[in-house]
C-alpha cells in the first residue's frame, strides 16, 4: 500500500480501494491514513456513515500525531448522544 494509490482511488471515488490501501497503512501508524479513514467513516463513503467510529479513528490519529485531528474529533464529539 501507499498514500498516492490511496488518494487516487479516493479522488476517483472507488472508496473501497481507498479504504483498504488507508487501512494497510493504518496498520504501519500512518496518521493521515488514520484520518482519512475517519473522515470516510463520517461522510458515509464506502460504508454507512458512522461518527462514533469517526471520532474513536480521529483519537488514533491525534495519537499517532496528526494535527488535524484532535480538533475534528471534539467538534464531532461535541454532536454525539450520551449513547453513542
Amino acid at each position: 500500500a501507499n498514500m498516492l494509490r490511496a488518494m487516487q482511488a479516493y479522488e476517483q471515488q472507488d472508496y473501497l480501494l481507498a479504504q483498504q490501501q488507508f487501512q494497510q497503512l493504518l496498520s504501519l501508524g500512518n496518521d493521515t491514513a488514520a484520518f482519512n479513514l475517519a473522515v470516510m467513516a463520517y461522510k458515509g463513503q464506502g460504508e454507512p456513515a458512522d461518527p462514533v467510529k469517526a471520532a474513536a479513528l480521529l483519537g488514533l490519529a491525534a495519537q499517532l500525531s496528526h494535527p488535524e485531528a484532535a480538533a475534528t474529533r471534539q467538534s464531532i464529539a461535541s454532536s454525539l448522544t450520551p449513547a453513542q
